[in-house]
């Protein structure tokens, strides 16, 4: 799948492959206060109904989502989109993406959580068909938060 942006530049959505984790673990220490390590993210790109879509631009990743299946559920383990590449509608690019492959596999519904803190994020998600589902008290640390429990229902 590939989409024009505002600037023009094209941006190509594919499966991540190894070759892409250490740029992605770059991205997760620039964007998280508490990134996954590379050796987290190969176990959990190896696992069977685990997958990465990464948004390629120019050679360079600018962000990705990193998902887990069971059953009719998809849950969206990480999703960032670099510095460079926010407010140009990547994120939502990388969502729907996910949203396509998830129908092609009979998925139900998508979920996720969010820092409590993270009102952009959460603003992004609610854009996006989001609803939320509930709050886990004190999920986070590093700093700590709440999680807030979120989810889309695809029809």
């Amino acid at each position: 799948m590939e989409a024009n942006m505002e600037n023009h530049a094209e941006i190509t959505l594919r499966s991540a492959t190894a070759e892409d984790l250490e740029e992605i673990e770059t991205l997760e220490r620039k964007c998280f206060t508490d990134p996954w390590s590379l050796r987290s993210l190969q176990e959990s790109l190896a696992e069977k109904n685990t997958g990465c879509i990464v948004a390629v631009r120019s050679g360079n990743i600018l962000g990705y989502v990193l998902y887990g299946a069971v059953l009719d559920e998809c849950e969206i383990y990480r999703i960032a989109v670099a510095k460079s590449g926010r407010r140009q509608r990547i994120g939502a690019l990388l969502l729907k993406n996910l949203e396509e492959i998830s129908k092609d596999h009979q998925i139900m519904r998508i979920l996720l959580d969010v820092r409590e803190k993270n009102e952009g994020a959460r603003g992004f998600y609610a854009s996006m068909g989001f609803s939320v589902d509930g709050v886990r008290k004190n999920f986070y640390q590093n700093p700590g938060d709440h999680a807030v429990l979120m989810s889309k229902v695809l029809k």
